[in-house]
């Protein structure tokens, strides 16, 4: 099955040694650690319900050998097709009027699909909806046995919380979500060093929680040890006027924003930072702060970064093991990680 690939900017994905607030010589850039895969000795999960089905209800069902069962009861339609990662596959009808169809393997982790019933895109009603491809989504969850790093564990927690600010640049009211490190609320004398996180196309700032669970990623690395506590911002790049340059050689796929990023650069150094700063207990400079992104985020982290080297850098001061992990994440909902020592992909199912 072909999948939309996930392209993430090779430089912005570039990260130091130990994380935040190194101040050594920063020539020694190391790629992404990798995340954990499934080992060949664990055992499989048994056929179960999608976790994120309503309760009672069975469909679409996680087999286990990893094919996903779909049923949609749509007696009077023509045709019914269920896209997955936006491949549509036809469906069987039943004489009870209810749609079947079982996919091949899929890969693990996180999935986007949705039903197009005679050529509408519809939602699946018995599951929950998540944001992608430019409009709202159903979605599964494939298990990955003995992988736990996306996972909710018995671990401190950190908090992802909504926030509303109003940004002068387009004159309007903005939604944020703010991930703030275990202790938080309690060491009120902390700062910690900010992560700005940048969603990929068709998404906005709802994505890597949702979807790709940075923050229980995040609380699982800290709880190990494995990164340092840090503030992590999610907001859109989808700001009027801020559309990609496509130049020579550059097709729709390949968009290249102007340095700086455009309006939402703009928005984003004198109206979204700021206000970061002045609400939370931040480590107000440079070099504790970061930015990063999947795929259109990717090329807009490289354009906001490369124009304003004196207040933001690029994804190269982040604790390693984070970044293999949010991106490699990804990689499964995606089918392809892009790494700046090398390309990564899943087999085609």
């Amino acid at each position: 099955m072909k999948r939309v690939f996930f392209v993430f900017s090779l430089t912005g994905l570039l990260v130091a040694v130990t994380g935040f607030g190194q101040t050594k010589s920063n020539s020694t850039r190391l790629a992404m650690i990798p995340a954990p895969l499934r080992s060949a000795s664990a055992r499989s999960v048994p056929a179960h319900a999608s976790p994120y089905n309503f309760p009672r209800v069975q469909y679409p069902r996680i087999e286990a050998d990893s094919r996903v069962t779909f049923r949609f009861k749509a007696p009077d339609a023509r045709k019914v097709q269920v896209a997955i990662a936006g491949v549509p596959f036809d469906m069987t009808r039943g004489a009870d009027g209810v749609w079947t169809y079982t996919s091949a393997p899929q890969p693990p982790g996180y999935h986007n699909y949705w039903m197009i019933v005679d050529g509408a895109i519809v939602l699946d009603p018995g599951t929950n909806t998540f944001v992608g491809y430019g409009h709202m989504c159903n979605g599964f969850e494939v298990p990955e046995p003995g992988v736990d790093f996306y996972d909710l564990n018995d671990v401190p927690h950190g908090a992802v919380r909504t926030e509303y600010y109003f940004s002068k640049t387009t004159d309007s009211w903005r939604r944020v979500l703010v991930y703030t490190p275990p202790g938080y609320d309690v060491n009120t004398a902390a700062r910690y060093p900010v992560l700005y996180l940048q969603h990929g196309g068709g998404e906005d700032e709802r994505a890597w929680v949702d979807m790709g669970r940075a923050n229980l990623i995040l609380d699982n690395l800290i709880a190990a040890g494995e990164a340092k506590p840090m503030i992590v911002v999610m907001e859109t790049d989808n700001v009027p006027g801020t559309f990609p340059l496509r130049g020579p050689g550059h097709d729709g796929w390949h968009p290249e924003y102007p340095r700086g990023g455009g309006p939402y650069g703009q928005l984003m150094i004198n109206d979204l930072i700021p206000w970061v700063d002045s609400h939370f207990r931040t480590l107000r400079d440079k070099d504790h702060r970061a930015m990063a992104g999947s795929s259109m985020g990717g090329y807009m982290t490289e354009a906001v970064s490369l124009g304003n080297f004196d207040k933001v850098f690029l994804c190269r001061l982040v604790q390693r093991r984070f970044c293999g992990r949010i991106f490699c994440r990804w990689r499964r909902h995606s089918n392809s990680c892009i790494a700046p020592a090398a390309t990564a992909r899943y087999p085609q199912p």
